[in-house]
């Protein structure tokens, strides 16, 4: 009986591990951050991590790790903390995936909302 239900345990395990790391959404991605009339160079980076998802981003502004990181299908949001010419800004990202592109916005309290592009780097 022991044996059976550490076999359904590791079923439901293996199974759940299998359909998250099968989301396409888990990659290191090169995006395109359009800022000040300008398009900036960056990369967004999410993965499967020990307890939930893991990710972070890196741009002109800074980079930090995401937090609260939610991936529904081909949707993802999460909290970031960027420091931006010596300010610490709270913001958002959100982003979906389409056709193999991923794009979204990067919105910083007091600085805006920075649409982003990109494709897996």
């Amino acid at each position: 009986m022991k044996f059976n239900i550490l076999l359904v345990v590791f079923f439901i395990i293996a199974s759940k591990s299998s359909v998250l790391a099968q989301n396409p959404l888990m990659a290191n991605w090169q995006i395109t951050l359009s800022a000040s009339e300008r398009d900036w160079a960056g990369t967004l980076n999410l993965e499967n991590g020990t307890s939930g998802y893991k990710g972070d981003i890196m741009t002109f502004m800074g980079g930090n790790t995401l937090r609260n990181i939610v991936i529904t299908s081909n949707v993802f949001s999460a909290a970031v903390t960027l420091q931006v010419e010596g300010q610490i800004k709270e913001g958002t990202i959100t982003g979906k995936l389409e056709n193999g592109v991923i794009s979204g916005e990067l919105n910083l309290q007091t600085l805006g909302v920075y649409p982003f592009t990109g494709k897996k780097g």
